[in-house]
């Protein structure tokens, strides 16, 4: 007798090996990163490998959408050029060194915190010229 569980159990267990071989590849983009990142470089690229000795054989454009997908997702910037090439960059994050000098300061703004700055410059009516101005110099 056919049961309708196991051919669900059969389908749900190539799904659930499709995605553990997306998230070993995912693991080698992780790892192309974090040596990319230690050489300073804020961006990269990551070739999606064809096959995986051992690993059978997988669809490289699910694979990428996966990649990309997590990767969005943890706020890296990937742009895709077919067939398994991906670009991506974490250079629009800003360092967390600039990010500490530039604290922005919580200061409740009140009538004495504010105050009124002079021009950093003068009007022509208010130029006296000296008549010594010659006699000065020398």
């Amino acid at each position: 007798m056919l049961n309708i569980n196991s051919l669900n159990n059969v389908r749900d267990q190539k799904e659930i090996n499709k995605h553990q071989i997306y998230k070993k590849v995912l693991d080698r983009c992780y790892h192309r990163i974090k040596t990319i990142s230690q050489k300073g470089d804020s961006f990269g690229v990551f070739v999606i490998p064809e096959y995986i000795f051992g690993i059978p054989k997988f669809d490289t454009l699910n694979c990428a959408n996966y990649i990309i997908n997590k990767l969005k997702i943890n706020q890296f910037k990937v742009i895709y050029t077919y067939p398994n090439l991906l670009f991506i960059s974490w250079e629009h994050i800003p360092s967390e060194i600039y990010n500490s000098k530039k604290k922005p300061e919580n200061k409740k703004k009140s009538i004495e915190n504010i105050s009124i700055e002079k021009p950093k410059f003068r009007y022509k009516t208010d130029y006296n010229p000296s008549s010594n101005f010659l006699n000065k110099i020398n």
